[in-house]
């Protein structure tokens, strides 16, 4: 046996599967330019927004928001050129959308030129400028849009001194996604550095557009057989998973989703992400699939369920390539089965093979997979959550903007936050290549508390912090509480005379009740580690 066949020998299903794929994808062709006039059919994911955003014409929710602060002299006259030469390289950022007949088609204008405003906060008392500007964005961020009117984004500054500006824009999803946004900015730097010094900006052109994406998707999905495998294949692993994931909530969960939420961030301590950083590559996995195995390990904990499926925005794999401004992510539903009680190192693969099968069968738009478990959905009335992405988790490797070296000028991150939320729960890591994870762990506001969330981030971080410190540890065995919460669990217990510990340290099982405080009051133990005080006896 040669040392290559030895290789592929060892490999498991699903990683054969996707060696597999990447073998043929070198016989793909690329994503051709289309040859018939406009306008065009979307995408499958453009269109399952589109008819959601329809529902509710005034709901922001698909509003993508994020924003820089440029620290120095900015030149605005330059900036605003660099925005409209993004805006002629793209057609997305010249798309509108229309009914015809009950379907829906996308226009593309031959050419728009916008305008950057700029709101001037100088007038303004030194202490009242910042809450004024967080104001000022949020407002004009949670504007919705009309999608049949140009354009389809909003970009404004705010000047907060001489020599200090926050740059927020939001994009209606059906023209951008997550990760398209991170080329985005990168392309407006990279044109308002060159415009600055007096040069043309040295960009490749766009290997395509994104009404080719849309009329190459429709065309490759015509082919009933492809789709009655792919169909298939995730029936087949998603059938079977609860949905929605029976997880502990502050409030029941409402008839239907409102979309109010929020955005807690946090950081994972770099020690932290030295050591995931280091498991990872011992145990072959990428960073996402460990950080995920954290994540899933985490919901396992709070839910008591070991089978389930966490969202992820995954882009597909034709239109993985640099340059792109569209809307090329599906979300991918990533099922996993962490029954048995194995050790996290265990999880690891686990999870690692769960992302590999997901990636080789990433060519089913998300709504199309709904459909083959579920049925064909009711466009005219809002699920209470999607199907398959009650959690939603993203690893993000956002290029190095932050601190971007441009003439004259500083660019930092400015964090925004429109209030609102697609789902119940998403957690966003941003890691650096290096030492540093950010994270914003986003939640929807009529389930949970704020410091709710906050003791979720907390466990996160304690439970990544055992796994590190013994990766053979089982999942059930790995701490989720910190010391001090340990200790004052252990007094409530000696007061009560109750056991709200195991030996171990662990919790014990859901539903003790008991007069827990020396004041009478009763409590309930929760399954994230929480005392919930009820009443007093």
């Amino acid at each position: 046996m040669t040392d290559l066949s030895g290789r592929l020998a060892s490999l498991t299903p699903a990683q054969r599967a996707l060696v597999e794929l990447a073998l043929k994808k070198k016989d793909e062709p690329a994503v051709p330019p289309r040859s018939m006039p406009g306008p065009w059919l979307l995408s499958f994911d453009q269109e399952r927004l589109w008819r959601n955003q329809r529902r509710n014409p005034t709901s922001p929710l698909y509003n993508i928001v994020a924003g820089n602060r440029f620290r120095g002299r900015l030149d605005v006259a330059a900036f605003a050129r660099a925005v409209n030469e993004v805006v002629r390289r793209h057609e997305s950022l010249r798309t509108t959308f229309h009914d015809v007949a009950g379907r829906p088609v996308q226009d593309v204008a031959a050419e728009l030129r916008v305008d950057v405003p700029v709101i001037d906060l100088r007038g303004l008392p030194h202490e009242r400028r910042e809450a004024e500007a967080a104001r000022d964005v949020t407002a004009a961020l949670r504007e919705p849009f009309d999608l049949e009117q140009l354009p389809l984004f909003r970009m404004f500054l705010v000047q907060v001194e001489d020599d200090d500006y926050i740059r927020p824009f939001a994009l209606h999803h059906t023209i951008n996604d997550h990760l398209s946004i991170f080329n985005m900015e990168a392309e407006l730097i990279a044109c308002y550095a060159a415009f600055v010094t007096g040069k043309p900006p040295e960009l490749p052109a766009p290997p395509f557009q994104q009404a080719d994406f849309a009329v190459w998707q429709r065309r490759r999905l015509s082919d009933l057989g492809l789709v009655a495998d792919r169909r298939a294949w995730w029936r087949e692993r998603l059938a079977s998973l609860p949905d929605p994931l029976d997880f502990p909530l502050d409030r029941p969960r409402p008839p239907a989703q409102r979309f109010e939420g929020e955005r807690r961030p946090f950081e994972i301590a770099r020690a932290q992400v030295d050591g995931l950083r280091a498991l990872a590559q011992r145990e072959g996995v990428t960073m996402f699939a460990a950080a995920l195995t954290v994540f899933d390990v985490l919901l396992v904990r709070l839910s008591g369920q070991e089978r389930l499926s966490v969202g992820t925005p995954m882009t597909y794999r034709e239109a993985l390539v640099d340059g792109l401004l569209g809307f090329y992510l599906n979300q991918v539903p990533m099922p996993v089965d962490l029954s048995g009680n194995p050790t996290f190192r265990e999880a690891l693969q686990r999870v690692r093979d769960a992302v590999i099968a997901a990636q080789a069968h990433n060519d089913l738009p998300y709504g199309l997979m709904v459909e083959a478990v579920h049925g064909p959905a009711d466009s005219r009335v809002a699920p209470r959550f999607l199907p398959f992405t009650q959690f939603v988790f993203l690893f993000l490797y956002p290029p190095k903007i932050s601190g971007s070296v441009v003439p004259g000028l500083d660019v930092r991150l400015y964090r925004v936050d429109a209030r609102r939320t697609q789902f119940e729960t998403q957690v966003a890591l941003f890691w650096d290549g290096e030492h540093r994870i950010s994270g914003l762990w986003e939640y929807d506001t009529d389930l949970w508390h704020p410091t709710t969330i906050d003791r979720f981030k907390q466990s996160f971080r304690i439970l990544l912090g055992g796994a590190l410190a013994d990766p053979d540890a089982r999942i059930w065995d790995l701490p989720l509480l910190s010391e001090g919460e340990r200790h004052a669990i252990r007094e409530w217990s000696d007061a009560a005379g109750v056991d709200l510990l195991d030996r171990a340290g662990r919790p014990a099982p859901i539903g003790v009740y008991g007069d827990l405080s020396p004041t009478g009051e009763r409590a309930r133990w929760l399954p994230d580690g929480r005392i919930e005080m009820t009443a007093r006896s």
